[in-house]
């Protein structure tokens, strides 16, 4: 196989992710006519996928495997559900006029958070992220001063994480912390679908006088592998007009404060 050709690959797997996170399942057919190739390549594609652990094959297509297992590249999540993540950051980062260090996870969401700061410019503020993107995004912020925890790299979430980065939040404190998850439910609390990413929100939980959750509608009610944040630690939910009243209700009878946009 070329280096072209393997790029092309690469395209396609990542295009294939995306369609797949915003919509469940897709059909052969469909990609093929997408990616402009026979059904026969789509088919090979579908098959490297699901042995990576991306997709579960289905007759004519395939789907995500459970979200409690399933972790999707940095790349994929963050052109999934983007204009609500843009109303999501912008609410958020209007809460920090005022506050002096604020917490911000890795996810997309966050960037999203970061791109807002960089517009409103809520003044002289520290941020700390354990996002290599979030951070990226922040440079030459009016304002803002930024830590990155340190750490290893992972890169499928482009995230720092482990040991040396928990030892710094053991020593900081922040006003308010933002983050995200694959899901949130009353019984779990917000939940990752990666241990070491879900260790290291849960010592920046613990390092936030307030904890925010932002997510959007698809993420309610839902649980991934490993929480990091009960719901008693939960104290403001920020998320789109499109979620489940439900889970709403339950997450407002627990005592959280929700804010829709």
């Amino acid at each position: 196989m070329s280096a072209m050709d393997g790029m092309f690959v690469s395209d396609r797997r990542e295009r294939t992710l995306e369609i797949l996170f915003e919509r469940g399942r897709i059909t052969t057919g469909e990609l093929a006519r997408l990616f402009g190739v026979s059904d026969v390549t789509v088919r090979a594609d579908l098959s490297r996928m699901a042995q990576q652990g991306l997709v579960v094959r289905t007759h004519g297509g395939a789907i995500l495997p459970n979200r409690q297992r399933m972790e999707v590249s940095f790349s994929a999540r963050e052109g999934t559900h983007v204009e609500l993540k843009r109303r999501i950051g912008s609410a958020a980062a209007a809460m920090l006029v005022g506050q002096h260090a604020a917490m911000l996870d890795a996810s997309t969401t966050a960037l999203q958070i970061a791109k807002a700061i960089r517009h409103q410019q809520p003044g002289e503020l520290t941020i700390i992220t354990n996002g290599v993107n979030t951070a990226l995004e922040l440079l030459g912020s009016p304002g803002i001063t930024t830590i990155l925890t340190g750490g290893v790299v992972r890169e499928t979430a482009v995230s720092l994480t482990g040991p040396m980065a928990r030892e710094l939040l053991s020593k900081v404190r922040a006003g308010v912390g933002f983050f995200g998850g694959q899901g949130l439910n009353v019984r779990d609390g917000l939940t990752d679908v990666n241990i070491q990413e879900a260790e290291m929100k849960a010592a920046m939980v613990a390092a936030c006088q307030t904890v925010v959750a932002v997510v959007d509608h698809t993420k309610l009610g839902e649980a991934a592998l490993a929480s990091f944040a009960s719901v008693s630690e939960i104290d403001l939910v920020i998320t789109d007009d499109e979620a489940p009243p439900e889970s709403l209700a339950e997450l407002r009878a627990a005592g959280v404060e929700i804010r829709l946009v």
